[in-house]
């Protein structure tokens, strides 16, 4: 039940968010070093996905937390926000050896 619940809290901020403030992703898209940003649905448990800078992704986060704790004060504790890297994409796993997916057809 617990799983459940979060999943309708975190799915409710999204819909919430995307109702009350339209401009929110623009606001993303103006911070320094984000090169674009998109909301996902409830499948994703509703969230905003970024394409950031490297070197400027701490800096970023440190901006939409405080942005988004100033504007929505009320959600921000249940908002974190994550940093994340890209891979290689697909790949077969082989022992401690990884083969690109797409080289090996």
């Amino acid at each position: 039940m617990e799983i459940r619940a979060r999943y309708c809290r975190t799915t409710a901020i999204h819909r919430l968010h995307r109702r009350h403030d339209p401009t929110w992703r623009r606001r993303l898209c103006a911070t320094e070093g984000v090169y674009g940003a998109r909301f996902s649905g409830a499948g994703f448990r509703g969230c905003c996905v970024a394409l950031v800078a490297a070197d400027a992704a701490v800096s970023a986060a440190e901006q939409v937390r405080r942005r988004y704790a100033e504007a929505r004060p009320e959600l921000a504790a249940d908002a974190p926000v994550l940093l994340c890297d890209s891979d290689d994409g697909a790949c077969i796993l082989e022992g401690n050896s990884r083969r690109n997916a797409a080289k090996s057809s």
